[in-house]
């Protein structure tokens, strides 16, 4: 079945770099209207401009998604600038390259909360929107080939996107009656700079 995208909004989390901003790219030549976030406003504004160049229509928002309220912050600014968003993408993701049994509570809770709560604030402020305009919509996440298997030295990572995985089974269930489709995706290694950031993150760098 295909859908027309033509006109419609999607709003990615950790849309500056990586597969984030490949999304919007490729969704915005589709004829989307994407709204992106991040917490570093240069390499949001450089996608933003590369999709205005090719016709497209665009916004960034700076902000962290572990911030609280952050989630209704970047659905209000969508939809005040472009229209009322039928797509939402939880992009935005933390790496740890630790054992399992040498990650900290702090660094187990930093990781969690950027890639599993992150997410699920977003789908739940995002569903509730989605159900209150009777139009349906998307969920989305970008989990990991991790959620399906383990490595060792990945042992935080792991259990991150495999909640966040089966967070999307047990949502797509839920918001089948309203018409509301939920994805996940689940890539192998990609060439960003993901893998840079979870070095430092891990003391690495």
């Amino acid at each position: 079945m295909s859908i027309d995208l033509k006109d419609r909004v999607l709003v990615i989390t950790g849309g500056g770099t990586g597969i984030g901003a490949a999304t919007a790219i490729a969704a915005a030549s589709a004829g989307m209207r994407v709204c992106l976030c991040g917490r570093r406003a240069e390499p949001l504004r450089k996608i933003v401009e590369q999709i205005h160049s090719n016709g497209g229509q665009a916004m960034f928002l700076e902000l962290d998604v572990t911030e609280p309220g952050s989630e209704a912050r970047l659905l209000d600014a969508a939809q005040d600038q472009l229209g009322t968003p039928w797509a939402v993408f939880a992009n935005a993701g933390r790496g740890l390259s630790r054992t399992g049994h040498e990650t900290t509570p702090d660094e187990m809770s930093a990781i969690f909360e950027v890639n599993f709560f992150a997410t699920h604030r977003l789908f739940s402020e995002a569903t509730r929107r989605m159900i209150a305009h009777g139009q349906g919509g998307h969920l989305l996440a970008c989990a990991s080939c991790l959620s399906r298997f383990a490595i060792p030295n990945h042992a935080a990572y792991a259990a991150t996107k495999a909640s966040q995985d089966m967070l999307c089974q047990a949502v797509r269930l839920e918001v089948e009656p309203h018409g509301i489709h939920v994805s996940s995706v689940h890539p192998i290694t990609t060439t960003t700079e993901f893998f840079d950031t979870a070095a430092r993150h891990s003391g690495m760098d």
